[in-house]
């Protein structure tokens, strides 16, 4: 199972989303599109993988928000934790930690409506 990777763009005109293009502004391969057929309406064009990815995208919201506010105390608490069982946390570590913070503040912010934003 393997999901389109972002980052994904909404085109208004024609009400699709796609990957965005390597210079952030044009489109890339198509992701999810309206189909339009005489009979039936519009229905959604979306593959298996993409579409799991947009209907878990609630839960992997709010367990962002759950998550995010207890990375900055495993800041605090690993090094001593570290210093119990007798290891070292590596900086690389934390660092990867502090990295992981900015992203998942961009992309509740971004869920939230500011398309703008960067970790």
């Amino acid at each position: 199972m393997s999901h389109t990777p972002g980052p994904w763009r909404y085109r208004a005109k024609s009400g699709s989303i796609h990957l965005c293009g390597t210079d952030g502004r044009t489109y890339g391969k198509l992701v999810l599109a309206p189909q339009y057929e005489y009979d039936s309406g519009c229905d959604i064009k979306v593959s298996d993988d993409d579409l799991n990815l947009i209907l878990a995208a609630p839960d992997l919201l709010a367990a962002l928000k759950i998550v995010l506010p207890l990375l900055p105390l495993l800041k605090i608490v690993l090094p001593f934790a570290g210093h119990e069982l007798d290891m070292t946390i590596p900086k690389d570590y934390l660092k990867a930690m502090e990295e992981c913070v900015g992203v998942a503040r961009a992309a509740i912010s971004k869920a939230e409506g500011d398309p703008n934003a960067t970790p």
